[in-house]
């Protein structure tokens, strides 16, 4: 009755309105959605406007999966909605683009135009956010996060991009310095932040510098999951204090006796007098650098050697046959006396 009385229907209101009823019929009472998508279509040659219409096309496409007249839908709708639903209709409109039609380029505008009206939008961002790391517009996100940075005020939500934005200036644009302050934005807010605090380390180790490799190691001490964690750290931290500029610091490091056998190398190789003499005396020397240490230039390292109670007596034997007289008493004395009587 009401497809016959649509028909004969001289005004388009009328028309119009006896349509949008057996519309209505057809795909909530009937369950005819096709049916029900023919009568809205005809309501939109008659009225293009109509946003009863549109809305019911928007929703049978949607459900049947029928991504291009969707996406005309939507671009009917953009034409005539209210600022407030414009918004809505262009963020459905870059979803479709994107997972229905697989057309990034057309996606990515259509973020970019919702952001440009509204720069708070959260999904708009988000999207966009995805879309410019799956396509490698690395520079884009940058932009796009910074954007977002200058007026976030939520402190996790800043801890997150910062720490985003330090990973691809890093890693994708190889721009370490600009990452060394998006890096610190994150650790203001969590000292703690583990993974902030590792790519720091790996800044300042390609960098060389050396003073603030030390303090990231230090401070990833504390947040190691397990001893096994800290053990590495602190071998880490040991290797770079081992060819430290100041002196001191190599020179106390010596004294250590839980060093790796690579810390140990370094600082038997070390130039200073005052770091090789310290690491002669250590308890914990192991025989391979006792030995090396009995070879040393230097007297003195020599004799500091055979002052250490537990050298082996392999390097004893070694300092026997030293070139210098006195080097060799000392050594022969330290031996008779380990052999008794």
């Amino acid at each position: 009755v009401l497809s016959r009385s649509a028909d004969v229907a001289q005004e388009n209101r009328q028309k119009v309105s006896l349509l949008q009823s057996l519309a209505q019929i057809l795909d909530e009472k009937l369950g005819h959605p096709d049916r029900a998508a023919e009568e809205y279509e005809k309501i939109l040659k008659v009225d293009p406007k109509s946003m009863p219409a549109l809305r019911g096309l928007e929703k049978l496409y949607d459900a049947a999966q029928h991504w291009d007249r969707l996406y005309r839908i939507l671009e009917a709708q953009r034409d005539v909605a209210s600022p407030q639903e414009r918004e809505r209709v262009l963020a459905r409109m870059a979803q479709v683009a994107s997972h229905g039609l697989s057309d990034t380029t057309r996606s990515i505008q259509l973020y970019s135009e919702v952001l440009e009206k509204n720069p708070r939008s959260e999904p708009a961002f988000l999207a966009l956010e995805g879309l410019y790391e799956d396509q490698h517009m690395f520079q884009e996100f940058v932009d796009l996060v910074r954007r977002r940075l200058s007026f976030t005020v939520d402190p996790r939500e800043i801890v997150r991009l910062s720490d985003k934005l330090g990973r691809v200036l890093h890693q994708q644009l190889s721009r370490p310095d600009e990452a060394v302050v998006a890096f610190k934005a994150v650790l203001d807010r969590d000292p703690r932040h583990r993974k902030a605090l590792e790519s720091l380390r790996d800044i300042y180790e390609a960098q060389g510098k050396t003073e603030d490799l030390v303090t990231m190691l230090r401070r990833l001490i504390p947040v190691q999951d397990d001893a096994s964690g800290v053990k590495q750290v602190r071998l880490k931290l040991a290797e770079v204090l081992a060819t430290d500029p100041d002196e001191s610091v190599r020179t106390a490091l010596a004294a250590r006796q839980t060093l790796s056998p690579s810390v140990l190398g370094l600082l038997a190789d070390d130039p200073s007098p005052e770091v090789c003499l310290q690491l002669a005396l250590n308890p914990a020397l192991p025989e391979p650098v006792a030995l090396r240490l009995a070879k040393h230039p230097l007297e003195r390292v020599r004799r500091a050697l055979l002052l250490n109670p537990i050298a082996p007596p392999s390097a004893i034997a070694l300092l026997c046959k030293d070139k210098r007289r006195g080097v060799r008493d000392l050594a022969q004395r330290r031996s008779s006396a380990s052999e008794g009587p």
